[in-house]
C-alpha cells in the first residue's frame, strides 16, 4: 500500500527557526522509514535553502515568511521553499554551475561561501527555480532508490 504526506508550515525569516523545519522534514521522512543517509542529504539542502532565502532574499531582517512544504510518497521527496525576498538573479546558471575548485596556494578560494546551491543541485535529483506573483519559489526532489534484496 503507498502512503502519502503532506506538510506545509510559515516560519519567520529569523536562522533560529531553520531547526523547526529541519525537524519537521525529519520526523516525516521517518515515519515512512526513509534511509538515515537520505534524511541527512535531504536536511543538509533544506537548511541551506532556508537558511539562502533569510540571508540573500531578506537580508537577515526578522519579520518575513518563509514557506516550506513537503510531499512524501514511498519513491520521492519534493520540497517547496517560498519567500517574497529579493529574487535570484541567475538561478538556472548557478544552479549548473560546477562548485569552483579551490587553488592550494590561493586562501581565498578555500572558502566555502556562495556554493550551497551548487552542492544542493548535486545532491538532489531535481532542483528548480521560479519567481512570480510576488513569490520566489524553489522547488528540489529527491527519489529514494529501492534496494535489492540481499540473496
Amino acid at each position: 500500500m503507498s502512503s502519502e504526506y503532506k506538510l506545509s508550515m510559515e516560519i519567520d525569516s529569523d536562522l533560529t527557526q531553520t531547526a523547526v523545519v529541519a525537524m519537521a522534514m525529519r520526523g516525516a521522512c521517518a515515519l515512512m522509514s526513509v534511509d538515515a543517509s537520505e534524511i541527512n542529504r535531504i536536511e543538509l539542502c533544506l537548511v541551506e535553502i532556508v537558511n539562502n532565502a533569510i540571508e540573500h532574499a531578506y537580508g537577515n531582517e526578522k519579520g518575513h515568511p518563509v514557506r516550506v512544504s513537503l510531499l512524501l510518497t514511498d519513491s520521492k521527496l519534493t520540497l517547496e521553499i517560498q519567500d517574497q525576498g529579493k529574487t535570484f538573479t541567475n538561478a538556472e546558471e548557478k544552479l549548473n554551475a560546477p562548485p569552483p575548485e579551490p587553488d592550494p596556494n590561493d586562501p581565498s578560494t578555500w572558502l566555502s561561501s556562495g556554493q550551497g546551491v551548487s552542492i544542493v543541485s548535486r545532491m538532489m535529483d531535481d532542483v528548480s527555480y521560479d519567481s512570480g506573483e510576488g513569490w520566489n519559489v524553489m522547488t528540489m526532489s529527491r527519489i529514494f532508490k529501492k534496494s535489492e534484496p540481499d540473496n
